[in-house]
């Protein structure tokens, strides 16, 4: 039975590989290789808790929403959405009804074939694709569901924010009059709303028979660009979070009018941009990138945050979202990605930990290549720590190499390129490099002939010449950490946030290849574009697998790649990538020598 069942799944997948083209209305149906560790790849943006705090659910960039055991962080199911190249299919928001009956998940989703986004609700536990709503004019932020479970909101990227009606799912309100995106949406008693946005303001509206209507809008002190605003449990407040400040504002839930700022003396760097309060309203909780040098903290206030706080240690990474439990305890998710439920003196009773390498940090020397691109240094943790070696041509991982002087890093000096680190407005001579509104410069690398360099940003991989023009683009899975080019000059290589390290042509910058180092240390796997493998031994196999899309009405289907060894697993194609720059001549020669 288990061989009748992975035969078919092979023809299934082979039938889908021989088609290239799908309608244009249509998701892709050739199957897309993903990588699958059982835990996300990617930052976790929003969690959801249903009323009875049974399940946990998950959103990710790395195209999935997953629900868990709140009580035990063990996986329970994943909901796949269909998904196209690049951004298409990131999920940035999540919710779950509060009667758990149902998830939702939505983001850059199906913007590739109907030119508007959707937001994708699924059967929480039969993973059954049940409804779409669709026709949104930007990506989906930010999901929202009133504490009675009757309305679903919707914070758009651009286009304000959206509410429908759960019980017959159809719009009953928009509110399209925001300058700028709108990150934020939450429900308080009375089916109140209330929105953040980057134009400055927050919107609060109420709801009656007649419908939901705009009673205030205001901006507020703490800072120009608030993220998280959530009401207090009986609704007479609302606490503010913001992107460019460690400030916490609270309004008055009734007319948005400012109440009181939290103390937040010493908490002098970084952002408090989550917010979220206790069940009870006696306690407010904060975090985002606020680091004391050792970790990143959620801070804990008492008396409805206008006590002493406490600060909690929390994550290596940037806290996203914040929900208050029972008994004073608290769930977050991070963009390591990991999440954790910390009980009401901030100790951790359940985590789930990230199983991908770290590469934070890792573009100051600690990311060399050699001078074919055949061999890599890397470090699985945060500025290169816990160093590696990975050589594609002797299929060999090795864990705290000795040092290599064949292996250099990147040049970062070659050229008068400023502000490229970690800024928005990187520069060549002085001028501006054009990126696009919030793409974030992260990681540089100068060509060995000085002619060009390469810029690694939040959304993508950039080529420039010395005069500043964009050669090429390509989209990133996920934040380029690091960057550098081979010592030839024809391979570029990006070290990504989702734990992959990526291969491309300089010239053109068609990616060639792909590898993805567990955490573990132990099990890694590299692929082609077209998903021929190889793998560190037969239990890595199963890190990647094929996503197949059923439809755009549909839940996608997976298959893990163990299930098509013969066919896939071919080492020989994998190597002879770098050499031929090409897949398809990669394929032919190795098929050529099998043949001999």
């Amino acid at each position: 039975m288990f061989k009748s069942k992975y035969l078919i799944i092979l023809l299934a997948l082979l039938t889908f590989l021989s088609v290239t083209t799908a309608h244009a209305a249509d998701p892709p149906t050739e199957p897309i290789l993903r990588i699958e560790t059982e835990m996300h790849t990617a930052p976790i943006l929003q969690i959801g808790v249903d009323a009875a705090e049974r399940f946990l659910l998950t959103a990710s960039r790395d195209k999935s929403l997953r629900l868990w055991d709140l009580h035990t962080g063990d996986l329970l199911k994943t909901y796949r959405v269909p998904i196209g190249a690049a951004n298409e299919g990131k999920l940035y928001s999540g919710a779950i009804s509060p009667d758990g009956e149902w998830v939702a998940g939505a983001g850059s989703t199906a913007w590739e074939w109907d030119n508007k986004a959707s937001i994708y609700i699924f059967n929480r536990a039969s993973g059954k694709l049940v409804k779409r709503l669709s026709g949104l004019e930007n990506a989906i932020l930010h999901l929202c569901v009133s504490k009675d479970g009757q309305y679903l909101g919707a914070s758009l990227g651009s286009g304000g924010v959206r509410v429908w009606n759960t019980q017959i799912w159809r719009p009953v309100f928009s509110d399209t009059d925001y300058a700028d995106r709108s990150n934020w949406c939450d429900f308080g008693p009375q089916n109140r709303l209330v929105t953040s946005s980057y134009d400055g303001y927050l919107r609060l509206y109420s709801s009656a028979s007649d419908g939901i209507s705009l009673v205030a809008k205001s901006d507020t002190p703490g800072g120009s660009f608030p993220i998280a605003a959530v009401f207090s449990p009986n609704g007479d407040k609302i606490a503010v979070g913001f992107s460019d400040s460690t400030k916490v504002n609270v309004l008055d839930g009734h007319d948005l009018a400012f109440l009181y700022a939290p103390d937040t003396t010493g908490i002098d760097n970084g952002s408090l941009g989550n917010v979220a309060w206790s069940q009870d309203g006696n306690s407010l909780y904060a975090g985002g990138i606020y680091d004391d040098g050792s970790d990143i903290k959620v801070l804990r206030w008492s008396q409805a945050g206008q006590g002493n706080y406490t600060e909690w240690q929390a994550s290596t990474n940037t806290i996203m979202d914040i929900r208050p439990l029972k008994n004073g305890r608290i769930v977050y998710g991070a963009q390591d990605p990991t999440f954790a439920v910390l009980d009401n003196a901030g100790n951790k009773i359940v985590e789930q930990e990230a199983s991908l390498a770290d590469y934070r940090g890792i573009f100051d020397g600690d990311f060399a290549i050699s001078y074919d691109g055949y061999t890599i240094h890397f470090g699985f943790e945060y500025g290169g720590e816990r160093p590696a070696r990975f050589s594609l041509s002797e299929q060999s991982l090795i864990l705290n190499p000795q040092q290599d002087s064949n292996l250099t890093p990147p040049d970062t000096t070659s050229l008068d390129i400023s502000g490229w680190e970690n800024t928005y407005e990187p520069k060549l001579n002085g001028k501006a490099l054009s990126l696009e509104q919030y793409d974030f410069s992260r990681s540089l690398a100068i060509a060995p002939d000085k002619s060009k360099f390469l810029l690694g940003t939040e959304w993508y991989l950039r080529l420039f010449d010395t005069n500043g023009q964009q050669i090429w683009e390509v989209d990133a899975p996920s934040v380029a950490w690091g960057v550098n080019i081979s010592g030839d000059g024809k391979k570029a290589v990006a070290a990504y946030g989702d734990g992959t390290i990526r291969w491309y042509n300089l010239d053109n910058g068609e990616e060639l290849l792909t590898f993805f180092p567990h955490k573990d240390g132990k099990r890694w796997v590299a692929w082609t574009p077209s998903g021929y493998y190889m793998s560190s031994a037969d239990n890595a196999d199963n890190l990647i697998g094929w996503h197949v899309n059923n439809g755009k009405d549909a839940a996608a289907s997976f298959y893990p790649a163990g299930a098509l060894y013969a066919t896939y697993k071919r080492s020989d194609i994998v190597k002879k990538i770098l050499v031929t720059l090409d897949e398809d001549e990669a394929i032919r020669l190795a098929n050529l020598e099998k043949e001999d």
